[in-house]
């Protein structure tokens, strides 16, 4: 008896087509199912941390940080910060070796 579809091309299983088979299929199809949903949940990270945990300010580097006290001190001197407006470096601090011995000065 031809059933017709996609069944009629595939042979039948070993030991036949029985509800012992039928329920086999379910069985590893609900597995399947239940493996994906659990590692989707694992690798998507939404149980690892709060949202709180995540989010951090940026910190700032140590040598900035030494380079915004020197300026701050400078400052508390009576130096007055005056950014450069015009020319091709225009950035407000440059770092350039001005005394030729492999260090940057501000």
């Amino acid at each position: 008896m031809h059933n017709g579809g996609l069944a009629a091309f595939l042979p039948p299983p070993e030991g036949g087509v029985g509800m012992e088979n039928i329920a086999r299929g379910f069985g590893r199809l609900w597995a399947a199912v239940l493996l994906t949903a659990a590692a989707l949940l694992v690798l998507s990270g939404c149980g690892l941390r709060s949202p709180e945990e995540l989010y951090a300010l940026p910190r700032l580097s140590a040598e900035y940080e030494s380079l915004q006290s020197a300026l701050e001190g400078l400052q508390a001197q009576g130096y007055e910060y005056a950014a450069p407006t015009a020319g091709s470096n225009t950035q407000s601090v440059q770092l350039l070796d001005l005394d030729s011995d492999g260090v940057d000065e501000a």
